[in-house]
């Protein structure tokens, strides 16, 4: 069904997720996360940030035989531009060059916290997140985040260090007693957890 900002009939911004057609049934493995496994390699989370301020769209990636692409179709009022950034970020508009939501650079670490090579592509309705693990040396699962920061009433909402700091620690905790949920859902939460908590060494 996709993500929804906004009420369901009167959507702001409509949003399908990567691999979903591949997609297993969602379970929640953490409040306000939702993973989704798929027989692709890849698993999907979606994570919803505190009032309502994005969302975070963490792929994880378990082997070399998972996609190195990931797409996501946006949908907002008034038909979709997409534009990446300078800064290897992208914004989302309208085709009258309204904003709706901003999505910042993406990252991507492996296991070990390394560094993987990961940008944005689109086609100007798609955006895509190519993720290089195909690479030599990467240590599995691969984390990548693409992060949707959401415009509410006229203003841009960025998260800080102590949100991060908070939004760490929260799954974190959870990834202690991720051995009493089912695989792959154990896992994924682990591996989450493990990188947000390198993550927030270096969030703004």
């Amino acid at each position: 069904q996709g993500v929804v900002f906004g009420s369901t009939k009167e959507a702001k911004l409509r949003l399908t997720l990567s691999g979903a057609d591949s997609a297993g049934e969602g379970k929640l493995i953490a409040p306000g996360v939702v993973a989704y496994p798929s027989n692709n390699g890849a698993a999907n989370v979606v994570q919803t940030l505190q009032d309502d301020r994005g969302i975070r769209l963490l792929n994880v990636i378990d082997n070399a035989d998972a996609p190195t692409e990931y797409t996501y179709g946006i949908k907002v009022p008034g038909g979709t531009r997409i534009e990446l950034q300078p800064d290897g970020g992208a914004v989302i508009l309208n085709k009258k060059g309204e904003f709706y939501a901003l999505v910042p650079k993406p990252w991507a670490k492996d296991a070990s916290g390394q560094a993987v090579n990961t940008y944005f592509t689109t086609d100007g309705t798609i955006l895509t997140q190519v993720v290089e693990h195909k690479a030599g040396g990467v240590a599995y699962p691969v984390v990548a985040d693409p992060y949707i920061q959401w415009r509410w009433y006229g203003m841009n909402v960025f998260t800080n260090r102590n949100e991060t700091n908070n939004l760490m620690l929260g799954v974190t905790i959870g990834s202690a007693v991720a051995w009493k949920l089912p695989q792959p859902y154990g896992a994924i939460l682990t591996s989450v957890g493990a990188i947000y908590a390198g993550y927030a060494n270096w969030a703004y």
